[in-house]
């Protein structure tokens, strides 16, 4: 599934809203890092989350990294989920 049909699925989450999104290169391949919240329904009642995402395409392999977390909690996991993102590599 390449970037935009993926982004369409997306956009169907429950109160989607994108943050960020940035193309960037992770070990010489084309990614695109993409920030967004959504609500989920718990247990509790609805949760708003945030989602850092990495989304990448080498040969005919889509590869994807996801971190998410409570909104209120972002701050403290913000720098984590950066330094998880930005290490992926594809390896040989």
């Amino acid at each position: 599934m390449r970037w935009h049909a993926w982004k369409m699925v997306l956009e169907q989450l429950e109160e989607y809203a994108e943050v960020s999104e940035e193309r960037v290169t992770m070990g010489g391949i084309r990614a695109i890092k993409h920030v967004f919240d959504y609500s989920i329904d718990s247990p509790e009642g609805m949760v708003r989350v945030r989602v850092a995402g990495l989304f990448l395409v080498q040969d005919s392999f889509v590869y994807r990294v996801t971190c998410i977390v409570p909104s209120w909690d972002w701050d403290e996991y913000q720098s984590t989920f950066d330094t998880m993102i930005s290490s992926f590599r594809v390896l040989d």
